[in-house]
């Protein structure tokens, strides 16, 4: 999914969908954790940087979000 609007694109408007079957946790989950559960797809990876990034910028919109030296690899 995308927006046309470039601005909007640029603040995080364009993203990759996939549709899963109900119940299908394959497809509906990142990963297993320790305790069995399913790490939903709707969250970030420990590790992923980028993502996390995005959502902190997500919810500080419109402002730009607080700098956070773990974010940016500093």
């Amino acid at each position: 999914m995308h927006c046309h609007k470039l601005n909007h694109e640029d603040e995080g408007m364009m993203e990759l969908l996939e549709i899963c079957a109900p119940g299908d946790l394959n497809c509906l989950c990142q990963g297993i954790d320790m305790s069995g559960q399913c790490i939903s797809q709707a969250d970030c990876k420990a590790g992923d940087k980028r993502c996390q990034y995005a959502k902190t910028a997500t919810a500080a919109y419109p402002l730009p979000p607080a700098p956070n030296p773990m974010l940016c690899g500093s």
